[in-house]
Parts: C-alpha cells; structure tokens; sequence
C-alpha cells in the first residue's frame, strides 16, 4: 500500500482502525508494561476508609464524601488515583503485575495497590544509565560528516533542545528500551503549520527527529508510516511528507485539506526503534525489549513483596483478653438516669463500655487477684492478658523468597555484574553475558543513529539519501570497570583458570583503558589473530609445548616477542601506514622479524620475558 492509496482507504473514510498493524495490541503491551515500570506508575485503589452513606457528614476522625446515589447508596469507596496514573494501565496492575489469588477479598487487593513499591524503576533508571555509561564514552565512537553544514547542524541544538550527541543518549536509547516498536522519523520541522506560524526563510523546512511512540503508529510497512498527533495524521513515504488535519469536534479526518511536502531522499525517512526481533504468523514481525526478559520478574518480586508486606502485618500480636466487668455499670450495659418527667426508673447505655457490659484493659494497667481466686484455682492464675503471635518463620521465609527473586530481576536488567560483589569467575560469566547484551544493544543503537544522519543529511542539502556523506565509528569495546578492578579481576581468573575468552575480554580491557587510541585497538585485534597462546601464563605456554605438544618451541618465541616487534614496526612506518596494513602484510613482516630469533633455538626452552 501507498501512502495515497491509505490516505484515500483509511484517512479519507475515517477508518484508520481497519488498517492497524497486527503486532499492534503486542506493541502497546510491550510499550505499557515497561511505562509502568521505568516511569514508577502506582496503580490507582479504592480509599477503604471513606464511604458515602451520608452527604459531607464529618466525625470519628474522618471525612465521609456523598457518590452518585446519594443518601442510602450502597456503600461506595472513593477511588484514589497516584500521580501519572491513566486507565490505560489499570488492566495490567489487574491482571499482569497484581493478578490476585481466588480468596483474596477486595480489602486486602486495594490495600495492597496503596501500598505498591516502586523499587523496580531505580533498577530500570540503573540499567540504562549502565547502558549510556558502557556505550557512549568519550573517544569510543564518533561521527564524521563529509558536508560541513550536516556537522554545524547536528552539533548545534537543534533536537529539542539538545545536540545531536545528547539526543541520542538521553532521548532515543531510553526509547529503545521502553518502546521497541516504536519509530523515529526525520523530518522538515513546518511542513504542516500554517503559513503565518512558519519560521523565517533561512529557518523553515530544518531536520526534526520525531520519536512515534507504539501507540500513536496508524499503519507501517517497509515503504510507509502513518500516525497519530492530536493535531492530526502524518505520513510519509519514499517520496513526500503528508499531513492530513484532523477535527476534535467531528472526530474526522479532513482528507481534502491534506498538505504534502515532496523531499527528494528516495527513501522513507523513518526507522524502527528495534530490539530483539520476533516473527509469528499471526502477528507478524515485531520487537521485543531488550529488557522484555526483566518484565516478568520485577512483577512476581512486586507481588512477593507485597506478600511480605502483608505477612508482617499480620504477625502483629493480636491481644486476647478475660472480659471484665464494666467499673461503671457493674456488667449491666447500662445505668440509671433520671426520666424525662424527672421520675426514677429510666437508664441509658453506660458510655464506658458502650452498652456491652466490659471493658478491655489498657497497656499499663495493674490487675490485682484477691486471695481467694488465687486458692481457687490453686495457684494456677489464668492469663487475664495473653498475646497471640504467628510463626516468625512465615515471615523470614517470604523474605528469602523476595530477595531471590529481587536477585532474578537484576540478572534479568544485567545488574548483577556491575551490582554485586562476587568472584571473579562468576563476574566473567556475568562480563560475558553483559558484552554480548551490550554489543547487541550499541549494534541496534547505531544502525538507527546512522540512518537518522544520513536522512537529516539528505533533508539538509536537498540530496539522495546515502552513506557516502557520514562515517559513524561504532564503540568496540564497553568499559565497566576500573582498571585496578580489573587487574585484580584477572589475576582472580588467571588463577582460576578459567577459559581464554573471559581472560582476553578483561586483559583487552585493560589495555584499551591505558590507550583507547584506534593504533591501540588495532594492535590488540592483530595479536590476538597473530599469537594464540597470548592469554596463556608463562607456565600454561611452556606445558603446552612440553607436555601436550600443541605448540613449539618457535612459537613460544612469537609469542614472547610479537608484542614488541609490532610496536617497532608500528614506530618504523608509522601509524597511518599501520592502520591500512593488512593483516597479512603485518603477519609476514613479524614472521621475517622472529625469523633470527627462531634460528638460534636449540633444544632448551626459550625464557620468557
């Protein structure tokens, strides 16, 4: 479908529900679920001390409101709605995150939705702040523009507010993890205001990056995207921009008055935000969260803890007490007073105890036993006071369950490693797991940065859309820790002996971390190809030689001196003439410099430097 053939099917007939995307109602669950958690939404509950038998009637410490009825409606509780709540997300604090056991009574749900924590947005906020932190360091990407007027542009303010640096960082990563089916688009700012609200000439008509979130997309598919803004309907396709106004009263598209904006990228301007992609045939492609796998156990350590919340309460030593006689009215309920006419014979309920007849003892008070109680039951005095305690057990067992699953929730957001104090094996397995989420993660970062600066290229010099104007250097390695951390870090594995990948992940780290330079990087990428003992201790070499037969004695002397052969060719040529060598040339150049030292081996192992 065309962007013409919607506007006339969908746009024109007021439609546009016909023609929603198949992974839309997966996309807003996605999008919700995750809202409610990195936002910190509370679900909205029922006030379980206010109800409406009466108008405005005032007393016991509490305010008593009328509801619809009136006076003698049944006993309605006044709703209390948190801050940034919205209908839209009630259905999954019911049924997703608060989804409650058959026997649970209403009172006990709405006091456990006033009491809801909102501990997984910290660790949420956490995660990507790991993200931003592990991926966009200083000197570990960049972008380079051919025209010069693309590099003024997006280093200038221009994306709300921000440069193109900051944008990418604190507006379209955080998007990526909230809302992966959700787009961004570049376009030309005023294309659809009216011409009396357009900017000046030299101004009009600038790249935009417009983030659509899941629920405003109308339609998408490869060529085309229409959707929603309370002003009305957007669309674009490889050849023009569309906006077609809408009307609040009438609740109508107004086709006719469709402004179009040709452009001449050859392309369709918009990217999705991406993650983890999917397929089914019933909903099509669409994307998971990076943190999708994290949605799930914040809401069951929610719930648990909400559960222990509760078993604490219910813990609180409940007071059983021997009824005793009111001191006023002698057990009766009530005393006598005088009737109306003055005459005797006429009582009202005692005040003391309320008509009942006893009275409960208050903390403090002294409770004397005459002497002949105490013969009566031969000394065996009965507990007038006694304090009923649940098993403590329940309690702590909860609690061990909570932080179980707390624990899940921050493996599952890649917190573990960066959270935890562990040892250094488990941290190579948390390392191992986290690089690859974070590589997965930068990958799908970039390929959306790069097409966004190549559309606002276009857009700005009036130009085809291509890569041949913006170089964009990805990070290649994400840095977690400092290097003394990871030096201890390494000998902890070294010791261990664990496998050379997790070695070579924390060494290279180190290195990289004493000289991030890209000569540096290429360095480390060229031995690691050139020597495959180089994460090997001086120990592991010489019994692999000896012992299991793996290797020989000239390659122990490769890898004692590939090091610094490669710096003094590096020094000889220089590093322009370094970074555009082959690893082919470089291989043969170091082969011909160990070639002396391999010459003079005898039948004695070669000491390692």
């Amino acid at each position: 479908m065309t962007a013409l053939e919607y506007i006339a099917k969908a746009i024109a007939t007021n439609k546009v529900k016909d023609y929603y995307p198949e992974c839309r109602q997966v996309a807003l669950d996605i999008y919700y679920m995750l809202n409610i958690h990195i936002q910190g939404i509370k679900p909205r509950y029922r006030n379980l001390r206010l109800y409406s038998d009466a108008a405005n009637v005032t007393g016991g410490g509490s305010t008593y409101i009328e509801f619809a009825g009136g006076v003698g409606a049944s006993r309605q509780k006044q709703w209390i709605t948190p801050t940034g709540w919205l209908p839209k997300y009630q259905p999954y604090f019911e049924n997703e995150i608060l989804n409650r056991y058959p026997t649970m009574r209403d009172e006990r749900f709405h006091w456990q939705c006033s009491v809801y924590p909102k501990f997984p947005q910290s660790l949420f906020l956490q995660a990507i702040d790991e993200i931003r932190g592990a991926i966009f360091q200083e000197s570990n990407y960049d972008y380079e523009f051919a025209n010069e007027s693309t590099e003024t542009y997006c280093k200038a303010k221009n994306f709300e507010g921000l440069d193109i640096y900051d944008y990418i960082t604190d507006i379209l990563t955080p998007a990526i993890v909230n809302d992966p089916n959700g787009f961004v688009v570049v376009y030309p700012d005023d294309f659809y205001e009216p011409k009396e609200e357009q900017r000046t000439d030299e101004d009009a008509g600038l790249p935009q990056i417009e983030y659509v979130c899941s629920e405003q997309v109308l339609f998408f598919n490869t060529d085309i995207l229409a959707w929603h803004e309370s002003k009305g309907a957007f669309i674009v396709d490889s050849e023009a921009y569309y906006f077609i106004p809408f009307d609040g009263k009438e609740k109508k598209y107004k086709a006719a008055e469709a402004v179009v904006l040709p452009h001449t990228l050859g392309v369709a301007p918009f990217r999705q935000l991406g993650g983890y992609k999917m397929y089914s045939k019933d909903l099509g492609h669409y994307y998971l969260s990076y943190f999708s796998g994290a949605i799930d156990w914040a809401n069951v350590a929610i719930r648990q803890f909400l559960d222990a919340e509760a078993y604490a309460k219910d813990l609180i030593p409940i007071v059983q007490q021997i009824e005793v006689d009111c001191y006023t009215c002698h057990g009766v309920g009530s005393i006598p007073v005088l009737c109306d006419d003055g005459s005797s014979g006429c009582t009202s309920a005692c005040t003391t105890c309320n008509g009942t007849g006893t009275i409960n003892r208050n903390l403090g008070d002294v409770i004397s036993v005459n002497v002949q109680d105490i013969q009566n039951t031969n000394g065996n005095i009965p507990d007038y006071v006694k304090y009923l305690t649940a098993n403590p057990d329940i309690l702590k067992g909860a609690d061990e369950r909570f932080y179980n699953l707390y624990d899940r929730f921050m493996d599952a957001l890649y917190l573990k490693y960066s959270l935890q104090a562990q040892s250094g094996v488990a941290k190579a397995l948390d390392r191992s797991k986290m690089y690859m989420f974070l590589s997965s993660f930068s990958n799908n970062v970039f390929n959306v940065v790069t097409d966004i600066l190549i559309f606002i290229d276009g857009l700005l010099n009036n130009t085809l859309a291509s890569g041949d104007f913006i170089m964009v250097r990805r990070p290649t390695q994400f840095m977690l820790k400092t290097d003394s951390d990871l030096r201890a870090e390494l000998k902890e594995l070294t010791v261990a002996g664990v496998t050379d990948s997790s070695i070579k992940t924390v060494s290279d780290t180190i290195d990289i971390l004493s000289d991030d330079s890209l000569v540096n990087r290429y360095k480390i990428e060229i031995l690691n190809l050139y020597d495959p003992m180089r994460y090997k201790t001086d120990q592991q070499k010489t019994n692999l030689v000896i012992v299991g037969g793996a290797f020989t004695k000239a390659d122990l002397v490769r890898s004692a001196r590939a090091s610094n052969e490669l710096d003094r060719i590096i020094h000889q040529y220089g590093n322009t003439w370094f970074l555009q060598a082959s690893y082919d040339t470089l291989k043969t150049m170091l082969d011909n410099a160990m070639q002396p030292y391999i010459e003079q081996l005898n039948n004695e192992l070669v000491l390692m430097p």
